[in-house]
């Protein structure tokens, strides 16, 4: 677009500035076109009608809905320098939806834009997790009809007809005296406020909370270069359905409104996002040259409705994002002149493929990648494919907002990447799939059907955390009918399933039983880019999944395949798959016969009971931590432990074989030894919730526990300084009802089993003494104000109270210090704030020099000085029914050590020593302390007291004198620095 020139962009400049900079430099350009759509009336629907509006009336709408905002959410404007302030914005999207978010930049509040698709409590979490004051909020929503109300952040209705106003909001964002300064100052807060974020966007929620993003003004403006630099190739109107609250409608917004001089289509009326609806708007802006990008489901509906014969997209650019497009339709389409273009991005790193045009007709499943960031691909090492990469994305003139990746520094994507197989065109990629698709299974069931079998049109997967997997699928629209008889329709789609387990590992083959089909009352969720969104569904499905293992576990008749006595059984085909479904018949089977005669209980309740006596029987959360993996070898290697059971939550993404394998294998612990304990029954792993009675579990299970467990420890809990305590609300419940399964206990000998709870230092870290006392406390002024702290404090107490009321019931208290690293490897959690205080530190290049001295305890110690103190407080001449054991080393180390490590650690940009304040100066303007800021800035200024440690000496020995040399800081060090 030649008539368009950007205008320039300073040093420093911040992103409402430059909107404000473009509308006076463009006020009668066209800045948007709005679509307004007519309601279905009959048996038609109208086409819809289009509105231009110019930057002029832009900003008049602009101006009145600023003073609207500051009217109904008593909020005040914001300017360079002042504390920041985040809104949410919850509406639909369209014109109004542009014009809040424009309104909210030029009161300089960051805005958290929110999806409508997010349910009340995701939201809540967008909230909490970003700071936010205030939510604004269309409540014609009707899914939040009932309101969402929440103390610590004011709900606002948008949707309410502003009043006339007596503000004048000309100063509130610019000075229309001054046209050529308008909206900008050149001063200190500026450059500093350039780096704040101006929004933050939220990840797809597919596999649990989205999270926010933030996008920095810095990057907003740099979007804007990148776009501006592909203007050449750029239609004059820009159209998506992909709405503003999404990085990719974000994307195709801003940058090209401001940077290109698009003009941004907007679309208004009650019509959802459908094949038809693209084409309506597609023939109204036919008169314009026009860029469109869509989903690619969008796309293929309309390939598939145009019978391949009469699709006309007359367009300048089709550009496809957020997922692949079928290979057939973009054949199709390419083979008749359309400009088909793979675009794309992600929330962490914003858009990093380009929509210009200029690439072979058969290239067009390959992206172009912009020109603002540095790309290093490097080749999958689990991969025979020499094409296939992964690909870390470095800052060039444009910064990704999260940076996960040391060396090089940058964001490293999440996704598999295919190089172009002709050498000349090796800056063409094409996204392969996910690096963590660990469920094949998925991807051959869901990326088949489109091409294999008409008759499913989506799946998705459970079984994670099971025996089994199983799946649920969709079928096509062709196929409603056939659902009718759901056995009927599985017969039809059975020979694609065999197909596909031929395709599959063995143990991840499906069987028919664990095949639940889509109900109509419940619809498939997906995103705001239309994918699916597997855990929501998978969740929305809870009862019928636990019905269908219910009834796989009663059993159900298995092939009959004829083996012979002296034939092996492998040999003839007997794999995990099998023995799983053999295992269930049998135990199906055996339901079916009488029980013990009275003779046989007693004999096996004898059993039980010499069993009892022959050694101790541990139940341990938090085993798949740090402490709690140590704890866990530790056991291992007792004689006298006879059994335990391992209890964690369940994980829609990773086993907890695979968590404990992850866990111990950091640690350089034994994960051999604990897969034969597994395989021999001396350990037993159990999926639990601790929030629900009975733990979540079978009552069989649950019976089990209560007449076998010695020694529960309870090692779990969210570390999250960030969350409010009745966030933590949940962790308190499950104590009690750990405690409620001691004083269940069934034993035959009538022993209550000790419970062993990890507190923290953070219940004492105000208790105003030079040393903490291994004793009760009293008040909850001695805690850190904060969530985490209060509820370690609630527990305390809880377990204090079960103690003193139930005769029998002895409890050990063990308020830890700062568990350190392992010491083989120097694995230790970066969520801790000590290694995410050396990782910031080498980020910025300074470390604090003025800090006191250290206490850090290896893991592997501590576990076995929690395993001392367990042991002995549980002895039956131990007559306390509460202990209070403290874990911290009584050898200090020096700050000075940990400085001149850090300082040693690197010889090219050494890290250089400064003052506290200095630090933190340093790590709040490079917004990489993240959400332990606040942790840094309270406990640098006010430090933590000594815990007295004479209970825990006494029973642990030598074990607390450890001292920490400064090979093993270096190894803490290298290890909180190493990419994961």
């Amino acid at each position: 677009m030649s008539s368009y020139v950007p205008p320039p962009l300073d040093p420093g400049l911040c992103f409402p500035d430059y909107i404000y900079r473009v509308s006076a430099a463009y006020p009668e350009r066209e800045a948007a076109l709005i679509l307004h759509e007519s309601d279905a009336k009959g048996n038609g629907v109208s086409e819809p009608s289009l509105q231009s509006i110019t930057w002029a009336q832009l900003m008049a709408d602009v101006q009145k809905r600023t003073q609207h905002l500051l009217e109904i959410t008593q909020l005040k404007a914001r300017r360079p320098g002042d504390d920041v302030v985040t809104v949410g914005l919850l509406a639909p999207n369209g014109y109004s939806y542009l014009v809040n978010m424009i309104a909210m930049f030029m009161l300089r509040w960051t805005i958290l834009l929110i999806s409508v698709k997010n349910s009340e409590e995701a939201v809540y979490n967008l909230m909490h997790s970003t700071g936010a004051v205030c939510l604004i909020v269309d409540r014609t929503l009707p899914s939040f009809a009932s309101g969402l109300v929440d103390k610590s952040f004011i709900t606002i209705d948008i949707s309410v007809v502003p009043k006339d106003s007596l503000l004048d909001a000309a100063d509130i964002f610019w000075d229309s005296s001054n046209p050529s300064n308008a909206g900008f100052s050149r001063n200190a807060d500026l450059l500093r406020e350039a780096d704040n974020p101006a929004i933050y966007l939220h990840t797809s929620g597919t596999t649990g909370h989205p999270k926010p993003i933030g996008w920095s003004h810095q990057f907003l403006l740099s979007a804007c270069i990148s776009a501006a630099h592909d203007s050449p190739t750029r239609a004059e109107v820009m159209y998506t359905p992909f709405p503003l609250c999404h990085a990719g409608g974000f994307s195709l917004c801003f940058p090209n409104l401001l940077g290109a001089g698009s003009i941004f289509t907007l679309v208004k009326g009650a019509t959802s996002t459908s094949h038809d609806a693209v084409i309506r708007h597609i023939r109204i802006l036919s008169g314009r040259k026009v860029d469109i990008s869509v989903p690619p489901s969008i796309l293929e509906d309309i390939y598939d409705a145009s019978r391949r014969g009469s699709l006309d997209l007359r367009l300048n650019t089709v550009g496809f994002g957020g997922a692949s497009l079928r290979q057939e339709v973009g054949d199709y389409l390419s083979q008749r002149q359309v400009r088909l273009i793979a675009w794309g991005g992600t929330t962490e790193a914003g858009e990093i493929a380009c929509l210009g045009y200029n690439r072979d007709p058969e290239d067009w499943a390959y992206m172009k990648l912009v020109d603002g960031f540095e790309y290093h691909f490097q080749k999958a090492e689990e991969s025979s494919d020499s094409l296939l990469h992964t690909l870390i994305i470095s800052p060039g003139y444009m910064t990704p907002p999260v940076l996960n990746h040391r060396d090089p520094v940058g964001f490293r994507a999440n996704d598999m990447w295919l190089a172009h197989p002709d050498p000349k065109k090796r800056n063409f990629w094409r996204p392969a799939g996910r690096t963590d698709d660990v469920k094949s299974i998925q991807t051959v069931l869901s990326n088949g059907e489109k091409t294999d079998n008409k008759q499913l049109a989506q799946a998705t997967i459970f079984g994670t955390g099971r025996f089994l997997n199983g799946a649920i699928i969709s079928p096509n629209n062709t196929e409603a009918d056939s659902t009718q008889d759901i056995s009927a329709y599985i017969d039809a789609i059975w020979p694609h399933i065999v197909n596909t387990n031929r395709s599959i590992p063995r143990h991840s083959r499906l069987i028919r039983p664990l095949l639940l089909i889509e109900q109509p009352s419940k619809p498939f969720l997906f995103s705001d880019k239309w994918t699916l969104k597997s855990k929501a569904t998978v969740e929305l499905y809870r009862r019928e999944i636990d019905e269908a293992y219910r009834t796989v576990e009663e059993g159900f008749d298995l092939p009959r395949t004829p083996v012979q006595e002296d034939e092996d059984f492998f040999l003839a085909g007997m794999d995990s798959l099998v023995a799983t479904l053999l295992r269930s018949a049998i135990l199906g089977a055996l339901k079916h016969y009488k029980e013990f005669s009275s003779t046989s209980k007693k004999y096996h309740l004898l059993i039980s009971y010499n069993e009892r006596l022959a050694g101790d029987v541990y139940a341990i959360t938090g085993s798949t931590g740090s402490l709690g993996a140590s704890f866990t070898s530790l056991l291992l290697h007792k004689s006298e432990v006879r059994k335990l059971y391992l209890l964690n939550r369940p994980n829609e993404s990773l086993s907890m074989t695979s968590r404990l394998k992850e866990a111990f294998e950091k640690q350089g612990l034994d994960y051999a030894l604990l897969i034969s304990s597994i395989s021999t029954g001396r350990v037993v792993l159990l999926d639990v919730n601790l929030a629900e009675p009975k733990l979540g579990i079978d009552e069989t299970l649950y019976d089990d526990l209560r007449a076998n467990v010695t020694h529960i420890v309870h090692i779990a809990w969210t570390l999250d300084f960030n969350l409010v305590f009745s966030s933590y609300m949940v962790h308190v419940l499950g104590v009690r009802h750990l405690i409620d399964l001691a004083l269940s206990s069934t034993s035959v000998d009538s022993n209550l089993p000790h419970l062993t709870f990890l507190s923290s230092i953070g219940v004492v870290a105000r208790y105003g003494a030079d040393s903490v006392p291994e004793s009760s406390l009293d008040s909850l002024k001695s805690c850190l104000p904060q969530g985490y702290a209060y509820a370690k404090y609630a527990s305390e107490k809880t377990l204090e109270a079960a103690a003193n009321q139930r005769p029998g019931f002895r409890v050990s208290i063990v308020r830890s210090g700062q568990i350190a690293g392992a010491l083989k490897t120097g694995a230790w959690s970066r969520k801790e704030y000590m290694p995410t205080l050396i990782r910031v530190s080498m980020g910025v290049g300074l470390v604090p020099q003025e800090l006191p001295s250290v206490r850090w305890l290896p893991v592997d110690v501590a576990a076995d000085v929690v395993y001392h103190n367990t042991k002995h407080s549980s002895l039956p001449d131990n007559h306390s029914l509460v202990t209070f054991y403290h874990l911290e080393n009584n050898v200090s180390t020096p700050w000075s050590a940990i400085v001149q490590a850090l300082t040693e650690f690197r010889s090219v940009n050494p890290v250089l020593p400064v003052s506290v304040d200095k630090w933190l100066d340093a790590v709040r303007s490079s917004n990489i302390g993240g959400s332990l800021m606040w942790f840094f800035e309270d406990h640098l200024s006010s430090g933590m007291p000594k815990l007295d440690t004479t209970n825990a000496t006494r029973f642990s020995e030598s074990l607390l004198d450890c001292e920490v040399d400064n090979t093993l800081i270096k190894l803490y060090i290298q290890y909180a620095c190493m990419v994961e």
